[in-house]
């Protein structure tokens, strides 16, 4: 949490360079990020209990037993054009000042992080204390 605006600026413009064309995810890139992902997805599940686990869950959030196999079929079928459009509908948008916005932060940092933001655009920014935390999300 060293500096918060920095990173933000950073990841915005990262995600703004994709989304315009002036930077581009190369086929190796693209092959490499499936690959991680389908190691992780493959990983998860390579102890008995970490099968067992997953097929808990499975059934209680009523996939079927084969949806990693199904999971794993579609990551490899994605393509750049893919790519593309989810950074443009679903990347972008979380660095717009109409997203929301939840950031936890150090103390010492709180006022520095809430005026950022707000000279971006975002309004109705709530400081809240860590002890507050619960009655500010849940209610009081």
């Amino acid at each position: 949490c060293a500096d918060i605006p920095a990173a933000f600026e950073v990841a915005s413009g990262i995600v703004a360079e994709y989304a315009t064309g002036r930077a581009r995810a190369s086929a190796v890139g693209l092959e490499n990020a499936k690959a991680s992902l389908a190691y992780s997805i493959i990983s998860g599940r390579s102890s008995k209990l970490s099968a067992a686990t997953s097929s808990f869950v499975k059934t209680f959030k009523g996939e079927k037993m084969d949806y990693d196999r199904h999971l794993l079929t579609r990551i490899s079928e994605v393509k750049a054009d893919d790519v593309m459009h989810a950074v443009v509908n679903y990347l972008v948008p979380v660095f717009e000042s109409s997203s929301k916005l939840a950031i936890a932060c150090p103390t010492n940092k709180l006022d520095q992080v809430h005026d950022y933001f707000t000279k971006r655009g975002w309004t109705n920014l709530k400081k809240v204390p860590e002890e507050n935390l619960f009655t500010a999300f849940v209610g009081e």
